[in-house]
């Protein structure tokens, strides 16, 4: 989730009051695949003196939205099965990011980085309606950046988000990364578009780690069992 309202960053910093939520299973199979809380990052691997937390509805799928660059109407997101959202800040730093992790059934990662990468050349020019309750028009400008070390047909943007109704404007820099079923997002907000640039690249060869090892691990599980 991008989450383009102008109020994010405020969000954030009182999401990281909070303490970390619990996870629930929705039945066996879940708990039998690869579990995306073991992939988010940690606060470690964002920075030194990072401090993180679950953001409000960061461990459910259903009436939380994952995608939502250049508006809604994103076909995977009917196949989420599993989902967890964290926040990363660092006291006397205006740079936040988030890191969200989506397990998707058959298919359903694989679609979500098709459906960004049709966003990238086709996004509206004008303001679009955002899928979240409530949230205002917003229009976006794009610009694909190229980050090294990162997996595979990743996605890089730099993001600038204009709300429709009061013409407030933020920047922020997006990564997306799929394997095995799972993507990875991670969004970057405040401070100079440098400093951005430079903790979502380093944040996103982390979530690349993360997501390597989660596969290799459960690789690894099964051939035991054979």
């Amino acid at each position: 989730m991008v989450r383009m309202s102008l109020a994010l960053a405020t969000a954030l910093c009182v999401t990281l009051t909070m303490a970390g939520g619990t996870f629930g299973w929705a039945n066996e199979t879940q708990r039998s695949a690869v579990d995306v809380n073991a992939l988010v990052l940690k606060a470690p691997q964002v920075g030194q003196g990072y401090r993180s937390a679950v953001i409000q509805g960061g461990s459910k799928v259903q009436g939380q939205v994952t995608l939502d660059l250049c508006g809604g109407g994103y076909r995977s997101e009917a196949l989420r099965v599993q989902r967890i959202q964290r926040a990363y800040a660092r006291p006397g730093s205006p740079l936040q990011l988030s890191n969200e992790v989506v397990r998707y059934g058959s298919g359903g990662a694989a679609l979500a980085l098709r459906e960004l990468k049709r966003r990238l050349t086709h996004c509206p020019r004008g303001a679009v309606r955002m899928p979240e309750p409530g949230a205002p028009r917003v229009a976006f400008r794009l610009k694909p950046l190229q980050f090294s070390g990162l997996l595979p047909d990743s996605i890089a943007v730099q993001i600038h988000a204009t709300e429709a109704s009061s013409g407030r404007t933020i920047n922020s820099i997006a990564t997306y990364q799929v394997r095995r079923g799972i993507l990875s997002g991670v969004y970057t907000y405040g401070g100079s578009l440098a400093a951005q640039k430079r903790l979502a690249l380093h944040a996103s060869r982390e979530s690349a780690k993360n997501l390597s090892a989660g596969s290799s691990e459960r690789i690894a599980s099964k051939l035991l069992m054979l």
